[in-house]
C-alpha cells in the first residue's frame, strides 16, 4: 500500500523502489495488479504453492504414522520409501499379470488404475 502512496505523491520508480525496499519488478507487479482489480486485487494472496507427489498419499500416510509414530525424520522418510516402493512393486506386479493375459502393452496403451478417487495412468 505504501508504493501506491509514494506514487501518488510524483515519486520516480526508481525512488519508490529505494524507500520501499523492493525490486522494479515488483513495482511494476504492484502497480499493475492495483491497475486491474483496486485494492481488492493487492490484498489477495498470490503465490505458487506446489503440490507434493506424497498428497495423493497424505489420509493413509497420515493413518499409519498415528498408529507407528517414528521416532526420527529419517524413521519417518524410510517409513515412505518403503510404502512408495512397495507400491512401485504392486504396479509392476500388475503389469506383469496383465501382459501375460495376452493383452498389448505399449507406450500407446496405458494401464490404468483408479485409487482413493484420483486416476492415475502407468505407461509400460
Amino acid at each position: 500500500m505504501e508504493v501506491l502512496w509514494l506514487k501518488s505523491q510524483g515519486l520516480a520508480h526508481r525512488e519508490i523502489c529505494r524507500l520501499a525496499g523492493i525490486s522494479s519488478n515488483t513495482l511494476r507487479q504492484y502497480l499493475g495488479m492495483f491497475q486491474s482489480g483496486g485494492i481488492k486485487k493487492l490484498t489477495e494472496l498470490n503465490f505458487y504453492a506446489p503440490i507434493s507427489e506424497l498428497e495423493q498419499h497424505r489420509y493413509r500416510l497420515e493413518a499409519h504414522f498415528r498408529a507407528h509414530p517414528p521416532a526420527t525424520i529419517n524413521e519417518a522418510a524410510a517409513m515412505i520409501e518403503a510404502d512408495g516402493n512397495q507400491a512401485q512393486s504392486e504396479r509392476r506386479g500388475a503389469v506383469s499379470q496383465f501382459a501375460r493375459h495376452g493383452s498389448e502393452t505399449s507406450r500407446n496403451h496405458p494401464l490404468e488404475s483408479r485409487s482413493g478417487g484420483a486416476r492415475t495412468v502407468y505407461y509400460q
